[in-house]
């Protein structure tokens, strides 16, 4: 299922804020990472969700296209599990609620 056919059928159901946040590659085979990104920041019940977004480009407008779209954090270079696992303790740190 396509990513926005997912939000859709949920939409429908009336539980579109159901995800906690999306791992994101921006080399995806329909749309691209940033394009998804994008659409999904610009939709008022989505936007909401944090994103985290992947990439093995070492391109830095594309890390900053990403954070300018509102992306949460971007990481290079996950090309081992070891990277993927320090990469998803970062993501667990940043969604943790802070203390006030």
């Amino acid at each position: 299922m396509e990513l926005f056919e997912y939000f859709d059928a949920h939409a429908k159901q009336g539980t579109r804020q159901f995800i906690d946040f999306i791992v994101m590659d921006i080399n995806m085979p329909t749309m691209n990472g940033i394009s998804a990104l994008s659409k999904i920041k610009r939709d008022s019940l989505l936007k909401k969700i944090p994103i985290f977004m992947l990439s093995t480009t070492r391109e830095d407008s594309a890390y900053a296209e990403c954070l300018n779209l509102g992306a949460v954090a971007f990481s290079q270079n996950l090309i081992t599990v070891t990277n993927l696992k320090e990469f998803s303790v970062v993501c667990l740190r940043l969604l943790k609620p802070t203390k006030l």
